[in-house]
């Protein structure tokens, strides 16, 4: 093994830990099942970039897997910005239609 792989499994187990605390977080912060429906299938998704990603990551040669994660966090990164605009909208609509009052379930 050589010393730049190390780096790759650092980031590898930094993107997974991140991406599963996300994950948790999120669907604790969810209030209603209108905003789990929408939060699913795209955590989903995310789920399946981080794969794609650790994947593409050892199929490419040494020098390029750096861009290989570099793309990876730019257009994961921004996908995740836009969805959580829509999760946060959708979380305060609810809230608006609840008098103001967090109501599970």
């Amino acid at each position: 093994m050589d010393s730049g792989i190390y780096g790759e499994i650092w980031l590898a187990v930094v993107m997974v830990t991140g991406g599963a605390a996300g994950s948790v977080w999120l669907l604790v912060q969810a209030r209603t099942r209108e905003v789990r429906r929408f939060l699913i299938p795209r955590l989903f998704f995310l789920w399946l970039s981080i794969i794609a990603t650790v994947v593409l990551t050892y199929m490419t040669p040494r020098p390029f897997s750096f861009l290989v994660w570099l793309f990876a966090l730019v257009t994961i990164g921004s996908i995740a910005v836009a969805w959580w605009w829509r999760f946060w909208a959708l979380n305060c609509a609810e809230e608006e239609r609840n008098g103001g009052v967090d109501q599970l379930g």
